[in-house]
């Protein structure tokens, strides 16, 4: 139950390092779309967020700064605890990571073209 309640309250209400990492919920419940685009799912989302959260509940977390999300997100991995549950959330962060870029430029192309006012 603690787990499952963990995980929830992960998933509904995401803290702000999270949100700044990883973003908000997907809305894709399918990765591919109609069109053979590719899209962040929440599943992938889902997964690495309850990731995190649970490590954040069972070890010791130190951020830091650095190019790898899964270190702001729980620490460095030479200082895990637990080397291989870090090895589990990195790769599922990693996994949804993967999916982000192909989003942003999708969404920019869905968008069309930016018009640029004139001020004058």
């Amino acid at each position: 139950m603690a787990t499952h309640r963990v995980v929830a309250d992960a998933v509904s209400d995401p803290t702000s390092i999270v949100r700044e990492m990883l973003g908000d919920r997907p809305p894709f419940v399918h990765g591919e779309q109609a069109d053979g685009t590719i899209q962040p799912t929440r599943d992938l989302w889902d997964n690495a967020v309850a990731s995190v959260a649970l490590y954040r509940a069972t070890h010791d977390c130190r951020s830091s700064p650095s190019d790898n999300p899964t270190n702001e997100l729980i620490g460095l991995c030479a200082l895990a605890s637990d080397p291989d549950a870090w090895d589990r959330v990195d790769r599922l962060v990693g996994q949804y990571m993967a999916t982000m870029p192909r989003m942003e430029v999708e969404r920019s192309q869905q968008l069309g073209p930016t018009i640029e006012l004139d001020p004058s």
